[in-house]
């Protein structure tokens, strides 16, 4: 079973809020954490449960309300208070690394529920981890010899990136531990780019115990053996900088790295005649001021017709609290550690009535897994979310550099190892924007010219993992669409080649002695949809040839096709993948409401961007952690313990658990969760490096017979074309 919060019991609201003589309002049930529920939350823990070591606290976080028990009530803020508010957590025992979870009643103030984790769970790891893990790491003995032989006497100049090992099962030894892999880089400057510097071997830190367990060797050349590590080792010496103070050359700091003398093996890669030798192009435009506000310009001059001009309009975001409310469109903003942002009960206004769409839906995992086959490379699989959270490293955005200057910003809280709050300031943003034309057409009888400039709503937050840098945005039209995108930039992961070696097809040399290694970025959301009630079902729809052959009756010219609609009944049958061959889409409907006019159920249609599935095998030790990437599409039971589709802890007990407990689990006209899973397979190329332009994925989900007609209809306009002109 997927664990979402361990045994929990739900809340009431917590707090009350006297402002200027105005009744008391209750906070909503879905609202995140509160900087002093957090640590009311890590106070109760170490009061009801004292240890002599002290407790890290891995997460705290809203126990979120059973959905029978809020569905009803989602909009009925005098009965908010019958909820209880509560939050969940998760903690580690220091020096012993015994895992716990527990539930807290913030209105009783206390503990309702404690359990210890099984020996061997591993919750995600503490920014305050990570950190520590490069500090055991730098300050080894053993570290410091082996960094010294690459010529890095000084460690203020040697960067360690801590990464959770993907896969343990092969020793034995270390099962059960809290362990991280380190793998370190040298420095020119200490603002340098590491990556341009890798080392060739990696530390194994018990950040528990906190020592070095372990110092294993790295293999450059293409063989799987690390031996022969004399011939042509060296670091590489080029910097590959990005940031532009250093690239102007205003450094920041005075202390440099000595480079190491020349190898009498090193050869040019390239001729110093070579157009790839020198810097990089550059161009006549500067970059837009921060400041410079970002305002909708609908301009449309039109010849032969009368100038028509709109003026920009004002934006239509309302935000009061967490509930935002966008033209018909109304949602709450929530937001979590693991998760990040997360939207809850996005509702449309269809004139008069306010018609339910989805009750929760977010980005519940990630993966990254790497393609290079030679160990300990095959422990490179990491997981973004439930190994990292994407809401520990949201990014604080700035107006007018991730966001338009006109934007609106949220603030959100997490935990730290302590149990204190932490302030994450501006880590969502909302506004509108123009995404071109919503729709036109010209009447070529009366030459009238009818059009609507699109705008939509955009939530966006960025999260920063490791060297990677992940951009979320929900988009949200006039037209009732939904477009989910993440989009990846950052830098590559690079690893050490020895001179003169290639990569043996499982990377690309980027520069001189440099390995970047052909990866994917696999990302899992989970949508709990509501349209028109709890109660939907979902159809797997293909377009077909006809089966009627060319020149029978019913197909007599052989030009046919048409649609082939399959009601997904059980568990089983929802584990369903895409066919780009079929244009497959997803319906998800209602079954009872059918539309008046087209005589189909109401619903919303699924968009896939058809992208690859995992490519590791299945026969693969490192798959059963993966296993929930096994399709594209799951359709399950709601289960408001099932949120993470790996399981809580990533111990196999994911999305193919709940199918294998009951495959035969009723999913037509239930209350039910649609799970995607897609991604990226990123091939790196030259101009991905040193640090790499954006790349997306995603999908959308469209009104499908939902409204009675086209529900932008009114953003319409009609021009009348001048009549000197017409004739």
């Amino acid at each position: 079973m997927i664990q979402a919060c361990g045994p929990i019991l739900y809340i009431i609201v917590l707090n009350s809020i006297q402002a200027h003589g105005q009744s008391r309002e209750y906070l909503h049930p879905l609202d995140p954490l509160r900087p002093t529920e957090i640590q009311t939350c890590s106070n109760i823990v170490r009061t009801t449960q004292p240890t002599s070591t002290g407790w890290n606290f891995i997460w705290i976080t809203l126990a979120e309300p059973e959905k029978a028990i809020l569905f009803p009530i989602l909009r009925s803020r005098e009965q908010w208070s019958r909820i209880p508010r509560k939050c969940f957590v998760v903690v580690i025992e220091r020096n012993y690394g015994r895992v716990f979870e527990g539930t807290v009643n913030l209105h009783k103030e206390s503990l309702e529920t404690w359990h210890a984790l099984p020996t061997g769970t591993q919750p995600m790891y503490a920014p305050q981890e990570l950190a520590a893990g490069e500090q055991i790491f730098r300050n080894d003995s053993r570290v410091k010899e082996r960094c010294a032989r690459l010529g890095y006497n000084d460690m203020e100049l040697v960067a360690g990136e801590p990464w959770p090992i993907g896969y343990i099962d092969d020793r034995p030894e270390w099962r059960g531990r809290r362990l991280l892999q380190v793998f370190p880089y040298g420095l020119s400057s200490r603002d340098d780019n590491p990556l341009a510097h890798p080392f060739d071997f990696i530390g194994i830190v018990d950040v528990i115990q906190e020592r070095v367990i372990a110092i294993e060797d790295l293999p450059v050349h293409h063989q799987f053996s690390v031996r022969n590590r004399n011939v042509g080792v060296s670091v590489p010496q080029k910097d590959a900088n990005y940031d532009q103070i250093l690239l102007r050359g205003n450094f920041s700091h005075s202390r440099f790295r000595t480079p190491n003398p020349p190898s009498s093996q090193t050869k040019p890669i390239l001729p110093n005649n070579h157009p790839h030798v020198n810097q990089p192009p550059k161009y006549s435009f500067k970059p837009t001021p921060q400041h410079v506000p970002y305002t909708p310009s609908y301009h449309v001059p039109l010849y032969r017709y009368k100038r028509y001009e709109t003026k920009p309009q004002p934006s239509q975001v309302r935000l009061n609290g967490k509930e935002l409310q966008w033209e018909n469109f109304q949602m709450r903003i929530g937001f979590n550690g693991r998760e990040g942002m997360v939207l809850y009960d996005i509702g449309f206004n269809d004139g008069a009535n306010l018609r339910p769409l989805i009750y929760r839906v977010s980005m519940v995992e990630m993966l990254v897994p790497y393609a290079d086959p030679r160990p300990p490379y095959h422990r490179k699989a990491v997981f973004d979310s439930g190994e990292y959270g994407m809401g520990v490293w949201a990014n604080a955005l700035q107006a007018g550099v991730d966001c338009p200057s006109t934007a609106v910003f949220i603030q959100s809280t997490v935990n730290t190892l302590e149990g204190t709050p932490q302030s994450k300031p501006n880590a969502i943003c909302v506004f509108e924007e123009d995404p071109g034309l919503l729709f036109k057409h010209t009447h070529v009888r009366n030459g009238r010219i009818t059009h609507a400039r699109g705008r939509r709503l955009v939530i966006s937050s960025i999260s920063t993992v490791g060297n990677y840098d992940y951009a979320f945005y929900w988009y949200f039209g006039l037209d009732g669409s939904i477009q989910y995108t993440v989009k990846a930039t950052g830098l590559l992961d690079t690893e050490l080649l020895a001179i003169g070696e290639d990569t043996y097809g499982y990377g690309i040399q980027i520069s001189p002695q440099l390995n970047t290694q052909f990866h994917q970025h696999l990302f899992a959301v989970r949508l709990d949809p509501m349209f028109d009630g709890h109660l939907n079902s979902v159809a797997m729809v293909d377009v077909e040839q006809d089966s009627a052959e060319t020149g029978n009756a019913k197909n007599p010219y052989g030009h046919a096709f048409t649609t082939r609609e399959n009601i997904l009944e059980t568990v089983a049958e929802g584990c369903t993948r895409i066919n780009p061959i079929k244009a497959r889409t997803w319906h998800i409907f209602n079954p009872s409401v059918v539309h008046p006019n087209v005589k189909e159920f109401s619903g919303y249609r699924f968009l896939p961007m058809n992208t690859a599935p995992l490519l590791m095998r299945r026969d693969s030790p490192l798959y059963p952690k993966s296993a929930f990437t096994n399709y594209d599409v799951w359709v399950t039971p709601y289960n408001e313990k099932e949120i993470y589709p790996g399981g809580f802890y990533l111990n196999n007990r994911g999305l193919p658990e709940v199918v294998k407990r009951n495959p035969q689990a009723p999913i037509k006209n239930r209350d039910i969760v649609f799970w995607h899973i897609f991604g990226i397979t990123h091939i790196p190329r030259s101009e991905d490096f040193p640090i790499m332009p954006m790349e997306e994925t995603g999908f959308s989900i469209r009104p499908h017979n939902f409204f009675l007609q086209n529900p932008s209809l009114n953003y319409g306009i009609t021009q009348i074309p001048s009549p000197r002109n017409l004739g």
